[in-house]
């Protein structure tokens, strides 16, 4: 009863007392709360080095065989050149399913790095959110297939001013085969939508976000033709320096589709 009961459960206060019904029931209810919580751990941030202490001990230590209190990572990386960082991330007992990429200077980020985890790492990612200031990944060359196979939430902000941005291929490969339900997009380029995303990225999509200047006409057509209506449930269009009646039409064309 218990394995049906428990992860059904959405009141945090609630499964912690089932623990204190049995011995059966506190192993069950320990495994829905480990798979509900996550620990952040942020590049270049004080005390890295005690947590790649304690999980490594977690490897080869005394408590190797016992349940680790750690299930789910969530990543904060700028540069991948914070070593201590980067080993934890790797760690074979480290599930990253959440990431946030924040990339400035082109100069800062280390490709190799960053390659290596995504090798190591990309089979449980199910978030990516990248803020990007510039051209970032342009100098990145990814020698193997790296594809997000179960990354269902992407968001993406743009506040390089570029109209020719290069590194969007790198991230349209990624996302390749992803099986994306929610997708954010802000950017002050009305390409970004088209250059950002594959073709079939949009088909099991249930909320889509959308901010930008302005929405180019391929940009209309892509979502108008693959978008498929019985699954968006949530659709988010804020658009700027531009008139009412520039997208009247297609916005009307693009409500009645998924309506």
């Amino acid at each position: 009863i218990s394995s049906l009961f428990l992860p059904m459960i959405e009141d945090i206060q609630l499964l912690k007392t089932c623990r204190l019904v049995c011995t059966f029931w506190n192993h069950s209810a320990c495994e829905v709360l480990r798979s509900r919580s996550y620990v952040t751990v942020k590049e270049k941030t004080p005390h890295l080095n005690d947590l790649r202490h304690l999980l490594y001990n977690r490897i080869v230590g005394p408590f190797k065989y016992l349940p680790s209190p750690f299930k789910n990572f969530h990543i904060i990386a700028s540069s991948f050149t914070d070593t201590c960082f980067n080993d934890i991330i790797l760690l074979p007992n480290v599930t990253v399913t959440s990431i946030v990429l924040r990339f400035g200077n082109e100069s800062l980020l280390n490709p190799k790095a960053l390659e290596a985890f995504l090798n190591a790492k990309s089979s449980n990612i199910t978030n990516l959110s990248i803020y990007s200031e510039a051209d970032c990944l342009t100098s990145l060359s990814i020698k193997d297939q790296i594809r997000l196979t179960h990354l269902k939430c992407f968001f993406f902000m743009d506040t390089c001013k570029s109209e020719h941005r290069e590194d969007t291929q790198f991230i349209r490969d990624i996302i390749q085969d992803s099986p994306l339900e929610i997708i954010g997009i802000h950017s002050d380029n009305p390409r970004m939508l088209t250059m950002l995303l594959p073709d079939n990225t949009l088909r099991d999509l249930t909320e889509l976000d959308l901010s930008c200047a302005a929405i180019s006409t391929d940009a209309w057509n892509f979502l108008g033709n693959r978008i498929s209506p019985r699954a968006l449930k949530k659709l988010r269009l804020m658009i700027w320096n531009s008139t009412e009646e520039t997208y009247a039409e297609p916005l009307a064309l693009l409500i009645e589709k998924v309506s």
